[in-house]
């Protein structure tokens, strides 16, 4: 997550305010959506919507039948929120970077839109009694960022736990998996974040947790130094793990020797040595907001029965997850007919039969222009351009036992907007200073992008589509940006 963490970028920050006030920022691309923006927002609305919410204070439309090409394999809905939010009430970091009180933040994600919201405040138990937590039109889940030196989203609980782990050495995942247990039988959530960000490494080796954070913030707000094994023995060493003979977790040691390149890459790296192992565990995304951008950037997706706190904590806990690049972004639905029977009843998170003929199904709305990249334990086997704003693929596989697939949906950027606002944010990128990349993005987009309608203390920043698709590019994908990551559908055992 971009953030403005010295008193120096603040400055900077209200500098460019006023030069945005007085209409002296110049911009890089227009201040439209793309092709599939709007399309994309209507049905990301549509299908995720519950009769009474509201978005930008309208009543929103109750949710419409199911699609007749998808055959409902349980009764359910895809619901939007944001896993990783955080407040000047509960914490410090955004306290200094003059983010919004508790009420505001949960403000500005109900105009949104979103479905759900956790609360996950630095190492704190505050929300589980703050009355400013509240909303009436989205699922609130109070949590924390638990730890120190390695962060978690423990989502959902509903009575105090440890903020941190106080152990080391050999006592250390012992300890946090004690933790883990705890939040589970409170019926919540324990989630990895960012588990490859230089200096908070997932080097502890825990057994039960739910979900991997594989999209933090916009995908490339910045360049990131690929992380290194030194890295990882630094990590080890600082957390006692080396002196007591304890290996660190063979998933980090996996990530770090494929060297995707940056913490985002990486944490697929690590999230797919999970699945490869045999681990069923979630991915999900979180915005990680301390102010500026509202929640939902990355939006993840949660398939739910029930539109409350067991019905979304239920859907990721069944793998049933996936991640899009906003709320208005791509629709993803991944299904697959295990028995021949042309229903194409298993979706994200359930199973094929191993050595059986499967045939599979995608349906992406909103990337037109894209590519799909359908994985297979951890190799991309097929790579598709996404034909028109609603494309359908099919493809048949024999799984064997162990195999899973999932997939990656890459959108277009706009050639004019990557010449333009894209060569400029590219080098603020390349120089991998928060403040150089937070100038270069206000001096391509237009004043309009500034929202004082949030209540917010700094103005809410809404970018255009095009240059969100920017901040979101895919480097090793040139002309890409990245819309949509699924968790999988597995193979029987």
């Amino acid at each position: 997550m971009l953030l403005v963490s010295s008193r120096s970028a603040c400055v900077l920050w209200a500098s460019v305010v006023c030069s945005l006030s007085l209409g002296l920022v110049t911009t890089g691309c227009s201040g439209g959506g793309s092709s599939s923006g709007g399309s994309a927002s209507t049905a990301a609305a549509t299908n995720s919507s519950t009769p009474g919410a509201t978005t930008s204070g309208t009543t929103a439309p109750a949710a419409p039948a199911p699609s007749p090409i998808a055959t409902q394999p349980v009764a359910g809905t895809w619901y939007k929120g944001d896993l990783h939010s955080h407040s000047a009430t509960h914490s410090d970091d955004a306290r200094r970077q003059l983010g919004d009180d508790i009420a505001t933040t949960v403000r500005v994600a109900e105009k949104t839109g979103l479905d759900f919201l956790a609360g996950t405040d630095h190492r704190t138990n505050a929300l589980l009694t703050d009355t400013n937590f509240s909303s009436q039109t989205m699922v609130l889940l109070p949590g924390m960022e638990w730890g120190g030196s390695m962060h978690a989203g423990a989502i959902g609980f509903t009575s105090p736990i440890p903020v941190s782990s106080t152990s080391s050495g050999a006592a250390l995942a012992p300890e946090i998996d004690a933790i883990v247990s705890t939040v589970q039988s409170q019926g919540g959530i324990f989630v990895l974040n960012h588990p490859c960000e230089d200096g908070k490494l997932w080097v502890a080796d825990i057994q039960n947790f739910d979900a991997i954070e594989v999209w933090n913030g916009p995908y490339s707000m910045r360049d990131w130094t690929p992380l290194t094994q030194q890295d990882l023995d630094d990590k080890a060493a600082g957390l006692g793990l080396t002196a007591a003979g304890v290996a660190p977790n063979p998933h980090m040691v996996a990530a770090i020797t494929e060297q995707r390149g940056g913490p985002q890459l990486q944490a697929l790296a690590f999230y797919e040595s999970y699945l490869n192992s045999g681990r069923r565990v979630a991915a999900v995304g979180g915005g990680d907001r301390h102010m500026l951008l509202p929640q939902g950037s990355p939006t993840t997706r949660v398939y739910a029965a029930t539109r409350d706190r067991k019905g979304i904590l239920d859907g990721i806990r069944q793998g049933r997850t996936y991640i899009s690049r906003k709320p208005s972004g791509p629709l993803v639905d991944f299904r697959a007919d295990k028995d021949g029977d042309g229903a194409f009843e298993s979706m994200i998170g359930d199973e094929v039969t191993a050595g059986t003929p499967a045939e599979f199904r995608i349906v992406i709305e909103g990337a037109p222009g894209g590519r799909v990249d359908v994985i297979k334990n951890s190799v991309v086997i097929r790579s598709e351009p996404i034909v028109g704003n609603n494309f359908v693929l099919t493809f048949s596989d024999v799984p064997a036992t162990g195999d899973w697939y999932r997939l990656d949906v890459f959108e277009l950027i706009d050639p004019r907007v990557q010449q333009s606002t894209g060569l400029i944010l590219r080098a603020a990128q390349a120089s991998g200073k928060d403040w150089a990349v937070l100038l270069a993005l206000f001096t391509t987009i237009r004043r309009s992008a500034l929202d004082f309608t949030y209540g917010t203390l700094l103005p809410t920043l809404l970018l255009p589509e095009e240059v969100d698709k920017v901040t979101n590019a895919s480097l090793k994908d040139p002309g890409y940006c990245r819309g949509a990551i699924t968790s999988p559908i597995y193979t029987s055992r």
